[in-house]
């Protein structure tokens, strides 16, 4: 197809504005300056972590990823930067190393860095200063080779402003900001997520379902406030809950959306408002066939499939713009 879809890392998309956030997490790699990715929850701040760190000079080194919000506040001193044994009641015997000496000589990312409680951060602060740490319970520095990348779905500018978040240890974060928009700020990469998702799902269930062309035009109207990863989930439960070949109307999903969008019907919301009934099946016909080029090997397998002549396939293909040429070959 001439659609410029790109695919690194696992990070599917379409839209100039990721395409320029994917260009700049991979210039940001080629430094060991501190990387702040932000994006509201589900927009794929790790998998953007994931790509700096495997395009970077440290991608064969250690990468451990530490989800701030998950850890006590009791425990974050020790889990991050380690104790000596006898450090606290029910310590590990032998000590333990932190999160950020396992890190050493790679890369740790600080994932919701802005959950951090306020009395931890001078403690984290210091650490990214001096690049050094001191266990639990010990007087050893043990010193730090290891970049820095956090990660965060609060506005860190309106906790500082609130007192809730340091502003030094803000701008010790904010060398190298990389901000991932909404999924509604970009809608041209719903379709091309859609059946990214759709084809994984299809193989893990082992069903060949297809998506109406009304549902993908009703998908870029809707706010995503889950974004990436509700749009994920969606498709995995209609994966499960279709049967093997359905071409999911909108009608069937509707529900799932806010019932104002459920509800639109005007023309101006309607897709073949303005469609003669040639262009319509020509829809249909464009759906079926990159579905069938995407599922099988060769266009005699479609044919197959279809239950036409390969040739008309081709014929068709070309008609309404569709790239065979890798299949051309198994055509006589």
């Amino acid at each position: 197809l001439s659609r410029q879809v790109r695919n690194q890392g696992g990070y599917v998309y379409e839209s100039e504005k990721m395409r320029e956030v994917v260009a700049q997490a991979i210039r940001t790699a080629r430094s060991d300056a501190t990387v702040l990715i932000m994006g509201e929850t589900g927009c794929g701040k790790e998998i953007l972590a994931d790509i700096i760190q495997s395009s970077s000079d440290r991608a064969d080194q250690p990468y451990i990823k530490v989800n701030c919000a998950a850890l006590p506040e009791h425990l974050l001193e020790s889990e991050l930067f380690g104790y000596e044994r006898g450090a606290f009641t029910g310590a590990d015997p032998r000590g333990k190393a932190g999160m950020f000496e396992l890190a050493n000589g790679g890369t740790i990312l600080l994932d919701e860095i802005g959950e951090i409680p306020l009395a931890f951060q001078a403690k984290l602060l210091r650490a990214l200063q001096n690049r050094q740490i001191i266990r639990v319970g010990g007087t050893k520095t043990v010193h730090l080779d290891v970049r820095i990348i956090a990660s965060t779905n609060r506005d860190l500018k309106e906790m500082m402003q609130q007192s809730t978040f340091r502003e030094d240890l803000y701008y010790r974060l904010n060398v190298l900001p990389l901000y991932i928009p909404p999924l509604r700020d970009r809608p041209e990469d719903i379709e091309v997520l859609v059946r990214h998702y759709l084809k994984r799902f299809n193989q893990k269930y082992k069903k060949s379902i297809m998506i109406d062309p009304l549902v993908y035009f009703k998908l870029r109207r809707y706010s995503w406030p889950g974004n990436i990863r509700e749009l994920e989930n969606i498709l995995e439960r209609w994966s499960v809950v279709f049967e093997p070949y359905t071409v999911i109307r909108w009608e069937q999903v509707s529900y799932v959306f806010t019932e104002e969008l459920g509800r639109e019907t005007g023309s101006q919301d309607n897709p073949y408002a303005k469609k003669t009934m040639a262009e319509i099946m020509d829809d249909y016909q464009r759906e079926v066939l990159q579905w069938a080029n995407r599922e099988y090997g060769t266009v005699r397998e479609m044919a197959q499939a279809l239950d036409i002549d390969h040739t008309t396939i081709v014929k068709k293909a070309k008609r309404l713009g569709i790239s065979l040429d890798r299949h051309r070959k198994d055509v006589t």
